[in-house]
């Protein structure tokens, strides 16, 4: 179980292990076939301390199905959601850096293609690892978040299980080393396990 701390306007979380403080939520995603699954480190042998995770994410419910997701994930994280582009950015610019941003590609006021943009244009940001998420997954769109230098995509399932597994793998996932394998193998996280 995990123990949830919500500010009043619900965009920052606390997770941490203890019990569970927060009603249940739910959302809906589009879902997409096996591809890759990057080697997962063990929590057990790690001490991750806490993670700090910025979230971009328009939607209200796609957002809530990801905080669920984080909740049961055995890592304490501190998750900070930015409801747009140009919150992010300002985020980013005034709360500094994160461990991981999970950036969605159609938001509001500034679209994810622009953050990344700006992101990886940052010399303070080239190593932050930028998980990109969408309900899409056309090869050109695929094509240009790994040109620009994301470090992986990820297309929202409809499963929770299937979220809560990539998300994990996408934060016990080693950026600095991990490469994918040639073209587009590998870019695009994905749950191998049939029944989840």
């Amino acid at each position: 179980m995990i123990y949830c701390g919500i500010e009043a306007d619900d965009s920052r979380l606390y997770f941490a292990p203890g019990y569970v403080n927060m009603p249940e939520i739910c959302g809906s995603f589009g879902v997409r076939g096996i591809r890759h699954t990057p080697k997962l480190t063990d929590f057990g042998a790690m001490d991750y301390g806490t993670i700090k995770l910025f979230l971009a994410e328009d939607d209200d419910d796609d957002s809530h199905f990801f905080q669920r997701a984080v909740r049961e994930i055995p890592v304490a994280v501190d998750l900070i959601r930015a409801r747009d582009g140009v919150e992010l950015m300002d985020l980013l610019q005034a709360s500094g850096k994160p461990d991981f941003v999970f950036l969605d590609i159609n938001m509001p006021r500034k679209n994810g293609f622009q953050c990344l943009s700006e992101i990886r244009a940052n010399c303070t940001y080239t190593d932050l690892p930028v998980i990109v998420f969408s309900t899409t997954s056309a090869d050109d769109l695929v094509a240009r978040m790994y040109s620009m230098g994301a470090n992986a995509f990820i297309i929202k399932p409809i499963n929770f299980k299937k979220w809560r597994v990539l998300i994990e793998r996408a934060i016990t996932t080693d950026w600095s080393t991990y490469k994918p394998g040639a073209g587009l193998d590998g870019f695009i996280l994905t749950v191998n396990e049939p029944r989840i």
